[in-house]
């Protein structure tokens, strides 16, 4: 059991608050946005960093891939991705969906090549859809205004 003094001072602990004051010489609430500074650094290992996803960029990854996987929140065309699902992810599975991006690119140019005459190939297909889809758009706006 705790006697009367003791639970007064756990009383009086409890009531001490510290003192905070921010940038913006507030002392509760949300701090300004205005009061924060955001820059870029200017180490030496910005520009490594910067040279390293330079590179991923022209191995074949995109801006954001490259930049999630050297852990920066900016890539090199200014764009904030800390809320892309992509800079959260492992780099194994930013590295295996370039692995199949090649793949694919592999696969198709092969198709190209193999299947340049026949009829129905992906871009064949896709050209039809298109006009019949336009042909029906078409026919559709004559067939209301008669």
């Amino acid at each position: 059991m705790l006697d009367e003094k003791e639970v007064a001072e756990i009383i009086e602990s409890d009531k001490k608050k510290k003192k905070v004051s921010w940038n913006d010489k507030k002392e509760e609430g949300k701090m300004d946005m205005d009061s924060l500074t955001f820059g870029t650094s200017a180490t030496p290992s910005k520009a490594k960093v910067d040279k390293a996803i330079t590179q991923l960029i022209k191995e074949g990854y995109s801006e954001v891939e490259a930049a999630s996987l050297m852990g920066k929140p900016i890539t090199p065309s200014g764009e904030l991705i800390l809320n892309n699902p992509t800079f959260y992810e492992s780099k194994e599975n930013i590295k295996g969906r370039l692995a199949l991006r090649k793949e694919k690119q592999l696969s198709l140019e092969k198709e190209v090549q193999t299947n340049r005459y026949t009829f129905f190939s992906m871009s064949n297909i896709g050209l039809g859809v298109a006009v019949l889809t336009a042909a029906a758009v078409i026919g559709v706006a004559v067939s209301r205004n008669k």
